[in-house]
């Protein structure tokens, strides 16, 4: 049985009449065939370890099973194909109920207000809360699993008015509160806008299981709404909804990541990342980083990012103007194509110059966070440059690890190296513990036979993780070959 939980269980719809696989497991030429049959939850999915006894599962949040058979020759099958073919039962389902496929004989879960559609097969359907064995059955072969059904403690969602312009987005977020754990389940519902009016994709969409509005054409106002189908009557899920209008953008600004540098400078080789904040009229504002272009006045000095525009990189010394634009001609000429006006926002200088890094810190040291929390680090390098020692950020330009105060593999925090959140560690589990943090800078060499290991500049810390509420030991723990330790 697989442990790990999470909130982020995507509702899976689709209609009764559902392809069973042509595949026939039953045994093969070689003599194969089943010999045992487990469930498992869905193992494509992250979830998170809640605790306790059972598998728990939460009311309004349905979950896919899934059925793993293992064959006599050892080989496995967890492809969840064998869900369609597997009849699936519950002893109680007044709290909780398993869809099956209509050829296994078994009982199809319907989707709630739809005569027509059904939930897949091995989806588990929460009902009230309680305990109940769910049993599948498969060739001669059955399994059983018990679950626990409880109640999320509350479900709120990020903003209630959403402003955006034509060809701009933002979005919608749920955070479910369980145990005093705050988890996100945006994806959990079916996102959607609540009204019959055929022309509101002219004027703004939804993606049905991310919550991202996108602003089409003006008008408004929209309401946008996370539709938990098994709890449409439940107060806590009922009314989980924002006001969405697209109007046109009136101002764009960006500033600088590192607003305090001398002399507007930038080191070279590093990068920097911009914030691009669009107005409207009221003095409504929308963060509009990585949405619209960024322009570079000499790009071999500075070059806006390919993929993320806000991202700048110092290629070589000297001085370029950067601005941001939204809007304008897009050069699609197609019939029906409308371009918004042109917006532009201010413009800054910056002046790149060479730098050697002497020496770089991270930032904070042996900090704390509660299980399931997050611990954004900082890498700050000293610098030569023209000989005066400059400090600037370089968390994007070191490689971060995590690892166990024993340098082992964990999986229960990990570490971003991505642009977007490089430095931001992330407690995976409930579980509490004490976390080796690592950050590494290779430094250039002008001797090609030097050992690369000889070259690196390695920087460490300790992240701790309690449970919430709950006073724990110091931390780090104190080494055991230390005798003056307590």
């Amino acid at each position: 049985m697989i442990r790990p939980h999470r909130l982020h269980h995507v509702l899976a719809l689709a209609f009764v009449a559902a392809v069973v696989s042509a595949c026939d497991i039953s045994g093969v030429g070689d003599g194969s065939k089943p010999e045992k049959l487990e469930i498992v939850r869905n193992p494509n999915t992250t979830l998170i370890d809640l605790g306790g006894d059972v598998e728990q599962y939460f009311l309004c949040f349905s979950e896919q099973l899934q059925a793993v058979v293992t064959f006599t020759s050892g080989g496995v099958d967890a492809s969840g194909r064998l869900n369609e073919r597997v009849l699936w039962s519950t002893s109680n389902p007044a709290v909780a109920e398993v869809s099956n496929d209509p050829d296994t004989g078994g009982e199809v879960v319907l989707v709630p207000g739809d005569e027509t559609r059904a939930f897949l097969p091995g989806i588990l359907v929460p009902r009230g809360v309680g305990t109940a064995k769910i049993t599948a059955e498969f060739v001669g072969l059955s399994a059983s699993y018990d679950v626990e059904v409880r109640e999320v403690d509350s479900v709120q969602i990020n903003k209630t008015e959403v402003k955006v312009a034509p060809e701009t987005g933002d979005l919608l977020t749920l955070t479910a509160v369980i145990d005093g754990y705050s988890l996100d389940v945006t994806q959990s519902p079916l996102w959607q806008f609540d009204t019959d009016d055929e022309d509101v994709d002219d004027i703004a969409t939804i993606g049905q299981s991310t919550g991202v509005i996108t602003g089409v054409g003006f008008g408004g106002p929209l309401t946008a709404k996370a539709d938990f189908p098994l709890c449409r009557e439940d107060s806590k899920f009922g009314d989980l909804t924002a006001t969405v209008v697209v109007e046109e953008l009136t101002g764009l600004q960006i500033a600088r990541e590192f607003a305090d540098a001398p002399n507007d400078e930038l080191i070279v080789g590093t990068t920097e990342k911009l914030t691009v904040t669009g107005s409207f009229a009221d003095g409504t504002t929308l963060d509009l980083s990585g949405q619209v272009r960024v322009e570079s006045s000499e790009v071999e000095v500075v070059a806006p990012g390919t993929v993320f525009p806000q991202f700048l990189t110092a290629r070589a010394a000297g001085t370029a103007q950067v601005q941001a634009i939204y809007g304008g001609d897009d050069e699609n000429d197609e019939e029906g194509d409308t371009d918004p006006p042109e917006v532009r926002s201010n413009t800054i200088t910056l002046n790149t110059v060479d730098g050697e890094l002497q020496d770089f810190d991270i930032t904070p040291l042996n900090p704390t966070i509660t299980t399931l929390g997050v611990q954004q680090f900082v890498a700050t390098g000293t610098f030569s440059v023209a000989g005066e020692t400059r400090t600037q950020p370089i968390t994007r330009g070191v490689v971060w690890a995590e690892s166990t105060l024993e340098d082992e593999v964990t999986t229960l925090v990990d570490i971003s190296n991505s642009s977007l959140s490089a430095g931001r560690a992330v407690s995976r589990s409930i579980d509490a513990g004490a976390f080796k943090i690592t950050a590494t800078r290779t430094l250039p060499s002008d001797d090609e036979e030097e050992e690369d290991d000889d070259n690196e500049l390695v920087r460490e810390t300790v992240l701790c993780v309690v449970k919430p509420n709950t006073p724990g030991a110091p931390c780090p723990p104190p080494d055991e070959d230390d005798e003056t330790a307590p």
